[in-house]
């Protein structure tokens, strides 16, 4: 992978290769079998196939729901983005596990419930949510019909009909050739020629606005489509040239450490689904378009791996849950055999799902999902996991006591407040140990239009008082790239003591008054089970007088002992002390009542 102005590029490759030649002609890009394809169908693992049955079964005779006008004003006028979500989920959840029952039984009995499907999306006017209807999403209630917006769910919408043509396309066409002309007619409208012609979606990268994960998740779907839909030559090498310069923007975005700022919640759609468009274009050329070497690449995937924590557990910094249970451990365990990372495999294999359709993730995934299922479950490299990492372009550090994940696990961050989905939260860290929760970050509430408005750090959960951060004077921190950890510095010693510091004055207003406030975490972990984590802050102010509280979140209340320190009990005989040097019990106690 080469680098040019600061910006990694694919559009390179294009300079040096002829990708009309190079692409499969329409028909001869097939990413898996198709629904007559017999000899993988008839094959699939016995447990998969039942379920499969099964959840299509739930829609044999399916009333899909309606689309209300009313519903999607209302993100509008009330914020809310909850009815027209559900409303547009449920349909192509519907589809989506129709498509696949008929695929597994092949007989034609989900054959009109799949058509209702299809043709009930086509006559949608939006096929994307309320909150991201347009360029001017802003100030328009409703969805202009002349002015198509591909946004995410748009893009996934295209991508999931696309598939439904592939697998079922002879089948479809057997009942009356106008299901797929309907398709074929309303991606062209409403996707390709947007695509091929627009260049204000701001996801696109022709703009001012940074890209994130909007960028690899549209153009994972749209290359979808181009690949599997469009008969012109010409039109798709425009489509896919295209693309690759879309995916330059976000590639550039990404530091050589390859962590996702937007955090682990959002990897699977940022460095996943670079993933996804890598392997689409690399099939899609005989291996011509291969990157799967390059450093940053296998970087990418390690970040996902490094964030584990234990079971459904992964750090959770910016906008996102401590339970990633979204995430497609398939789609992982293909990224790490790709890049020939055993321990990336190793997670996958430890915490696959036999049937990854329950998390509702689109065909595109799912169909690998179901190829790889049973080399995945045969997988020896369960016990293989990372034990330390530090990700020096993005100041976050990564410590276990041991190489299982039943002890101790510790993370902090630097960085600063300007992050993609930032929470104000520089020197903020977390805890766990054999896997409960200690030390947490909240994550995010439920989204609402005021998430990404210039009201974002009203909302509680975004400011760094309701993090593992100090408040200085009555200050908390403030958003921007300004504020953000100086002279950041890690050591690890012989693999038992981890030393991770910084300096977090820069991150507070004016107002705090201070001029340095050094944060210093150190772990010592002499041996298995056995671990000191010390969390040491220094401060030089500019005038007399100053306050600090020290704020920490934890999963349960901790109880204050005799001795000043706070004991926390985990349950299952498993107690944690936490203990104050230089703070006597009144200070703490009143510290812990927030007085």
């Amino acid at each position: 992978m080469r680098e040019k102005e600061g910006r990694y590029v694919f559009s390179e490759w294009l300079k040096e290769h002829d990708l009309k030649k190079c692409l499969k002609p329409l028909g001869e890009y097939r990413p898996c079998p198709k629904a007559g394809d017999r000899a993988f169908w008839d094959h699939i693992p016995e447990d998969i196939r039942t379920m499969a049955l099964s959840y299509a079964e739930q829609y044999l005779g399916y009333e899909y729901p309606i689309v209300r006008a009313s519903d999607f004003m209302n993100f509008y006028r009330k914020g809310d983005r909850e009815a027209n979500t559900r409303q547009h989920i449920e349909r192509r959840q519907a589809l989506r596990r129709l498509v696949i029952g008929e695929c597994v039984e092949h007989k034609g009995r989900f054959m009109d419930d799949i058509i209702d499907g299809v043709w009930a999306i086509c006559e949608e006017s939006f096929w994307g949510l309320n909150a991201h209807n347009g360029v001017n999403a802003d100030i328009e209630i409703l969805p202009n019909t002349q002015d198509r917006y591909i946004d995410l769910f748009a893009g996934e919408t295209a991508s999931l009909l696309a598939y439904t043509q592939y697998l079922l396309g002879d089948e479809l066409d057997a009942v009356t050739p106008m299901i797929l002309q309907r398709v074929r007619a309303e991606i062209r409208e409403r996707i390709i020629m947007p695509f091929l012609n627009r260049r204000d979606y701001w996801w696109m990268g022709f703009t001012s606005h940074p890209v994130n994960n909007w960028t690899p998740w549209i153009i994972s779907n749209m290359l979808a489509v181009f690949l599997l839909m469009e008969p012109d030559p010409d039109l798709r090498e425009r489509c896919v040239k295209k693309a690759c310069f879309c995916l330059d923007r976000f590639i550039g975005s990404y530091r050589p450490d390859g962590a996702c700022d937007e955090g682990s919640h959002y990897w699977t759609k940022a460095g996943g689904s670079l993933f996804d468009c890598l392997d689409e274009l690399y099939a899609a050329t005989d291996g011509a378009f291969d990157f799967f070497k390059e450093p940053l690449i296998g970087n990418i995937v390690r970040y996902i791996a490094y964030c584990h924590i234990a079971g459904p557990y992964y750090v959770n910094y910016a906008d996102g849950a401590p339970v990633l249970n979204e995430l497609n451990y398939s789609l992982v365990y293909r990224y790490g055999k790709t890049v020939g990372d055993e321990q990336v495999m190793g997670l996958a294999a430890r915490c696959h799902r036999p049937y990854e359709e329950e998390l509702n993730i689109p065909l595109m995934r799912l169909l690998p999902a179901i190829m790889y299922d049973e080399e995945i479950r045969r997988c020896p490299l369960k016990d293989k996991a990372f034990r330390d990492a530090y990700l020096a372009d993005n100041d976050v550090v990564f410590a276990r006591d041991c190489e299982a994940e039943d002890g101790f696990f510790f993370s902090a961050k630097g960085g600063c407040n300007a992050e993609s989905h930032n929470h104000n939260d520089v020197g903020n860290c977390i805890a766990y140990w054999k896997g409960v929760p200690l030390l947490i970050d909240l994550g995010v509430e439920t989204y609402s239009r005021k998430t990404f408005s210039p009201q974002r750090y009203e909302i509680w959960t975004m400011q760094s008082s309701f993090h593992n951060c100090p408040e200085i004077n009555g200050q908390m921190q403030f958003p921007g790239g300004e504020a953000r950890a100086r002279a950041v510095e890690y050591s690890a010693d012989d693999e038992t003591h981890v030393r991770f510091g910084m300096d977090i004055a820069a991150a507070y207003p004016q107002e705090a008054g201070v001029e340095k406030y050094v944060r210093v975490y150190d772990l010592d972990r002499p041996e298995k089970d056995r671990w000191t984590l010390t969390i040491a802050d220094e401060a030089r102010f500019a005038r007399e007088g100053n306050e600090v509280a020290l704020n920490f979140m934890t999963w349960k209340e901790p109880v204050l002992q005799p001795d000043g320190s706070l004991l926390i009990d985990l349950g299952g005989g498993a107690l944690v002390e936490m203990c104050g040097e230089g703070l006597t019990p009144g200070q703490i106690r009143e510290q812990l009542n927030g007085e």
